[in-house]
């Protein structure tokens, strides 16, 4: 067989098996047994206004990456002060996965001090969700969003503060 007919074969496949799980994921919440996630996401998305956070964003510092970290706190200005947070300077986020240790794994720290090593000036921001990351793997997997929600805002609070 020739290679892109073996690449339109595996894409065809593929493409077949994204549709069965797409339409079974359909299936399975309209079945009698409906989402089993569903009281995760009573969890995440509390009906009594409540306002919890799944992320913290540390900023760490080149001096010791693992060690020297402050807390950012969005919607409190006064916390970006507090951690020198450099409005002029560029800003990365560096965000963890899935865990089973519930700890941060060695390639954050090493992400951390190449960031500062190219940029001396950066704000480097350690994205936290070890809490909610170190569930079984559908769960962290669900707890995603909700993460991903919590960053957006914060990013949008930075451009706004600053």
């Amino acid at each position: 067989m020739k290679a892109w007919q073996t690449r339109f074969l595996y894409f065809l496949v593929l493409n077949a098996a994204v549709q069965y799980v797409t339409s079974l994921e359909e299936e399975l919440a309209d079945s009698i047994f409906g989402n089993f996630l569903d009281p995760i996401k009573d969890v995440l998305d509390p009906k009594d206004g409540a306002n919890q956070t799944v992320a913290k964003f540390s900023l760490r510092k080149p001096s010791d990456p693992d060690n020297d970290l402050c807390y950012i706190v969005p919607g409190k200005p006064d916390s970006l002060a507090a951690c020198t947070f450099n409005s002029t300077s560029k800003t990365f986020l560096v965000i963890h996965g899935w865990t089973l240790s519930g700890m941060f794994e060695s390639w954050v720290a090493k992400l951390v001090s190449a960031l500062y090593e190219r940029e001396q000036t950066a704000n480097v921001i350690v994205v936290d969700w070890l809490n909610s990351a170190q569930n079984h793997y559908v769960v962290a997997a669900q707890n995603t969003k909700v993460v991903g929600q919590e960053i957006a805002r914060f990013i949008d609070w930075i451009e706004e503060t600053t």
